[in-house]
């Protein structure tokens, strides 16, 4: 987890902001979080002015916590999104046509340079 100093999150608030606004969109496309919950964090993100009031809130540690949880939910996604990438990429190699001896070497081939396993 990445180590962020108090100081240097005012500075990068909007950015921050920025990555909690995509993040909501993500998270609701997944159906993962209590929709109650991402309600609340989709209002008190609705414009970066609202994001600043709420975060200004926050003690040093909340705010450390709170960027932690936002980073590491964000890896998470896109290990994610990296994932099921290479997964559609070994899928559309699998369908694509081959001689039939190469097909299974084929897909072996795809599945290696995906790292699946």
């Amino acid at each position: 987890m990445q180590v962020v100093s108090y100081s240097s999150l005012n500075r990068d608030v909007g950015q921050l902001w920025g990555d909690v606004r995509v993040l909501v969109r993500q998270l609701r496309s997944l159906d993962s979080v209590p929709k109650d919950q991402l309600d609340k964090l989709d209002k008190a993100s609705e414009t970066e002015e609202a994001f600043r009031r709420v975060f200004s809130r926050l003690s040093q540690a909340d705010a450390v916590a709170f960027v932690g949880v936002v980073d590491e939910l964000a890896n998470r996604m896109a290990s994610e999104s990296e994932k099921n990438k290479a997964e559609k990429k070994v899928q559309a190699g699998l369908s694509e046509e081959c001689p039939e001896v190469y097909r299974r070497l084929v897909g072996l081939y795809y599945k290696a340079l995906s790292g699946g396993k």
